[in-house]
Protein backbone atom coordinates (compact mmCIF):
# COMPACT_ATOMS: atom_id res chain seq x y z
CA UNK A 1 0.00 0.00 0.00
CA UNK A 2 1.55 3.68 -0.84
CA UNK A 3 1.85 5.78 1.46
CA UNK A 4 -0.16 9.36 1.33
CA UNK A 5 3.12 11.45 0.59
CA UNK A 6 4.48 9.15 -2.05
CA UNK A 7 0.88 9.85 -4.19
CA UNK A 8 2.41 12.18 -7.33
CA UNK A 9 -0.09 14.68 -6.37
CA UNK A 10 1.20 15.01 -2.98
CA UNK A 11 5.17 15.25 -4.24
CA UNK A 12 4.06 18.24 -6.93
CA UNK A 13 2.33 19.55 -3.97
CA UNK A 14 5.26 19.82 -1.51
CA UNK A 15 7.64 20.71 -4.03
CA UNK A 16 5.05 24.23 -5.00
CA UNK A 17 5.32 24.95 -1.14
CA UNK A 18 9.10 24.41 -1.37
CA UNK A 19 9.51 26.52 -4.12
CA UNK A 20 6.47 29.07 -3.70
CA UNK A 21 5.97 28.38 -0.30
CA UNK A 22 2.31 27.70 1.56
CA UNK A 23 0.81 30.81 1.60
CA UNK A 24 1.09 30.93 -2.48
CA UNK A 25 0.68 27.57 -2.89
CA UNK A 26 -2.87 27.55 -0.76
CA UNK A 27 -4.04 30.79 -2.75
CA UNK A 28 -3.25 29.06 -6.07
CA UNK A 29 -5.25 25.98 -4.65
CA UNK A 30 -8.14 28.17 -3.11
CA UNK A 31 -8.35 29.79 -6.76
CA UNK A 32 -8.50 26.72 -9.21
CA UNK A 33 -10.92 25.22 -6.51
CA UNK A 34 -13.39 28.87 -6.73
CA UNK A 35 -12.61 28.22 -10.67
CA UNK A 36 -14.66 25.27 -10.39
CA UNK A 37 -17.68 26.48 -9.11
CA UNK A 38 -18.02 29.76 -10.66
CA UNK A 39 -15.22 30.11 -13.91
CA UNK A 40 -13.14 32.94 -14.42
CA UNK A 41 -9.70 34.54 -14.91
CA UNK A 42 -7.26 37.19 -13.17
CA UNK A 43 -5.92 39.42 -15.36
CA UNK A 44 -2.78 40.84 -15.45
CA UNK A 45 -0.85 43.75 -17.05
CA UNK A 46 2.05 45.67 -16.78
CA UNK A 47 1.90 50.05 -16.95
CA UNK A 48 5.26 51.86 -17.66
CA UNK A 49 5.08 55.35 -16.75
CA UNK A 50 8.33 56.39 -17.50
CA UNK A 51 10.95 54.46 -19.62
CA UNK A 52 14.89 54.21 -18.93
CA UNK A 53 16.19 55.94 -22.23
CA UNK A 54 18.74 53.20 -22.58
CA UNK A 55 16.16 51.04 -23.19
CA UNK A 56 14.64 53.23 -26.33
CA UNK A 57 18.24 53.10 -28.47
CA UNK A 58 17.80 50.51 -31.29
CA UNK A 59 21.03 49.47 -34.00
CA UNK A 60 20.83 51.51 -36.78
CA UNK A 61 20.28 48.71 -39.53
CA UNK A 62 16.42 48.56 -37.58
CA UNK A 63 13.53 50.80 -37.90
CA UNK A 64 11.02 51.10 -35.28
CA UNK A 65 7.35 52.09 -35.96
CA UNK A 66 3.65 51.06 -36.08
CA UNK A 67 2.87 49.36 -38.99
CA UNK A 68 0.39 50.07 -41.45
CA UNK A 69 -2.69 48.12 -41.93
CA UNK A 70 -1.18 46.61 -45.56
CA UNK A 71 2.61 45.85 -43.79
CA UNK A 72 0.19 44.41 -40.99
CA UNK A 73 -1.67 42.03 -43.29
CA UNK A 74 1.33 40.80 -45.30
CA UNK A 75 3.04 39.84 -41.66
CA UNK A 76 -0.33 37.99 -41.00
CA UNK A 77 0.21 35.90 -43.93
CA UNK A 78 3.53 34.66 -43.04
CA UNK A 79 2.90 31.37 -40.76
CA UNK A 80 5.71 31.95 -38.23
CA UNK A 81 3.66 35.26 -36.74
CA UNK A 82 1.37 33.19 -35.45
CA UNK A 83 -1.84 35.72 -36.57
CA UNK A 84 -4.73 34.57 -38.74
CA UNK A 85 -5.56 37.29 -41.49
CA UNK A 86 -9.58 37.03 -39.30
CA UNK A 87 -7.70 38.24 -36.16
CA UNK A 88 -5.60 40.86 -37.72
CA UNK A 89 -9.02 42.46 -39.74
CA UNK A 90 -10.82 42.37 -36.64
CA UNK A 91 -8.31 44.21 -34.65
CA UNK A 92 -7.62 47.14 -37.52
CA UNK A 93 -11.79 47.07 -37.50
CA UNK A 94 -11.62 47.81 -34.01
CA UNK A 95 -9.01 50.54 -34.71
CA UNK A 96 -5.86 48.63 -33.15
CA UNK A 97 -2.41 49.12 -33.86
CA UNK A 98 0.56 47.13 -33.91
CA UNK A 99 4.75 48.76 -33.02
CA UNK A 100 7.18 46.55 -34.81
CA UNK A 101 10.93 46.55 -35.48
CA UNK A 102 11.75 45.91 -38.80
CA UNK A 103 15.14 44.80 -40.11
CA UNK A 104 14.61 46.04 -43.78
CA UNK A 105 11.33 44.36 -44.26
CA UNK A 106 11.89 41.24 -41.81
CA UNK A 107 10.07 41.92 -38.85
CA UNK A 108 12.69 41.69 -36.28
CA UNK A 109 10.30 42.44 -32.67
CA UNK A 110 6.97 43.48 -31.62
CA UNK A 111 5.58 44.73 -28.39
CA UNK A 112 2.94 42.78 -26.53
CA UNK A 113 -0.82 42.71 -27.31
CA UNK A 114 -2.39 45.99 -25.43
CA UNK A 115 -6.05 44.91 -26.13
CA UNK A 116 -7.84 41.22 -25.09
CA UNK A 117 -7.42 38.87 -28.67
CA UNK A 118 -11.05 37.15 -29.55
CA UNK A 119 -11.61 34.02 -27.95
CA UNK A 120 -9.04 31.51 -29.12
CA UNK A 121 -6.89 33.66 -30.49
CA UNK A 122 -3.29 34.60 -29.11
CA UNK A 123 -1.53 37.17 -30.46
CA UNK A 124 2.24 38.19 -29.25
CA UNK A 125 2.44 40.79 -32.39
CA UNK A 126 -0.38 43.47 -32.41
CA UNK A 127 -0.64 46.06 -30.22
CA UNK A 128 -4.29 46.82 -29.46
CA UNK A 129 -6.31 50.03 -28.58
CA UNK A 130 -8.05 51.09 -25.30
CA UNK A 131 -8.97 47.95 -23.50
CA UNK A 132 -7.56 46.81 -20.58
CA UNK A 133 -4.58 44.26 -20.30
CA UNK A 134 -4.62 40.36 -20.21
CA UNK A 135 -1.93 37.69 -20.66
CA UNK A 136 -1.45 35.26 -22.85
CA UNK A 137 1.00 32.58 -23.55
CA UNK A 138 4.33 35.17 -24.29
CA UNK A 139 3.90 37.80 -22.26
CA UNK A 140 1.89 40.31 -20.64
CA UNK A 141 -0.67 42.88 -22.50
CA UNK A 142 -0.05 45.90 -21.26
CA UNK A 143 -2.98 48.12 -20.63
CA UNK A 144 -2.79 51.86 -21.75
Amino acid sequence: MKRIADLPIVQKALRRVQRHGLMNTLHLVFVRALNHVVPFKILRGVHVAKADPGFLDYPAAYTPSFLSPGELQSFADQPRSEMSRAFVEDALRHGDECYAICDGKNLAATADPVGIPPAGESCGMCAAGQEAGAADSRGAFHGL
